[in-house]
């Protein structure tokens, strides 16, 4: 909606909303200021994360006034504060079980930093779904175009189901991204270590030229410190089926023998990277006090 990241928006970015007669949806929520501290409004604060964080994610502008027709209308701005972001934090720590991840961003005018628009940026979750307490029950919201109801219980069932299910493919994910690459590499000579990393929630970015010049940049650029002490970049990159490849080999054939280092980067966010173990006990050397002993008075740490 910004065309950018959400930390560099500008009072003008927040502004032009209303010119462009942007209107609330499932992911887009206007406030024309801030949750008051009577319980009813924490509870709809946290009903409102809730929401967000149980169907695709969004953003809760606060700040903007809407028009009976849910778009903005003005931008009058709100009182910034870090009690008032303080504030935002522990209501929904309070209120919301699980707690999902979210981020509380001001955006001040330029002249005067004290005044501005708030915004609560809330990604899908995978621990969905999220509860809130209403009237001694938990109940359990989403958003519905532009409005916030509350699930069924065959709804919360099957968000339940689909919660267990997610975990189960990312711990599948981890295994199939770390196999790919430990297949090629030559262990029956020596070990390796590996470290794989799988989003919650998975991405998508197209490899183009482009990327992969600035992958091949990046990469070249990041010098990889090998178990034995010794360090080089990775030289060789390549593109592989949804992913980047690199290693530290200086030929350009394929030969795991020769690698000491060694990644693979998928369009999807995963991404594994492996440093072969040397056998280094040659080049560790005893040290002693006084006159050398004998190897058989020696006692091992």
């Amino acid at each position: 909606m910004f065309s950018g990241e959400l930390d560099a928006v500008t009072a003008e970015q927040v502004r032009a909303l209303v010119g462009l007669g942007a209107a609330e949806a499932f992911d887009l929520d206007f406030k024309s200021a801030h949750y008051g501290t009577s319980d009813a409004q924490k509870r709809d604060l946290a009903g409102d994360v809730a929401a967000l964080a149980n169907t695709a994610g969004g953003l809760i502008v606060i700040g903007v006034v809407e028009d009976d027709q849910a778009r903005a209308d003005s931008a009058p701005g709100v009182e910034l504060s870090d009690a008032h972001v303080a504030r935002v934090r522990q209501v929904v720590a309070a209120g919301v079980s699980p707690l999902p991840a979210f981020d509380v961003i001001t955006v001040p005018e330029g002249s005067d930093p004290g005044h501005g628009f708030m915004l609560i940026a809330v990604p899908r979750s995978v621990l969905a779904p999220h509860a809130v307490l209403i009237n001694d029950a938990l109940r359990f919201p989403t958003r519905n175009g532009s409005t916030t109801r509350y699930l069924s219980e065959p709804e919360v069932a099957a968000a339940y189901r689909a919660r267990l299910a997610n975990a189960a493919r990312r711990a599948e994910r981890v295994v199939q991204v770390e196999s790919d690459l430990t297949n090629r590499l030559g262990l029956l000579t020596d070990p390796w270590i590996a470290v794989t990393l799988v989003p919650e929630l998975p991405g998508e970015f197209t490899i183009t030229h482009a990327s992969f010049t600035e992958f091949e940049a990046d990469v070249r650029a990041t010098a990889v410190v090998r178990i034995d002490g010794g360090d080089r970049p990775f030289r060789r990159v390549d593109v592989g089926h949804e992913r980047f490849l690199a290693d530290d080999s200086k030929l350009i054939r394929d030969d795991p023998a020769l690698w000491s280092a060694a990644t693979e980067l998928h369009t999807d966010g995963s991404g594994v990277v492996a440093l072969r173990l040397y056998d280094i006990s040659g080049a560790v050397i005893p040290k002693t006090r006084g006159r050398a002993r004998s190897p058989h008075t020696r006692r091992n740490s």
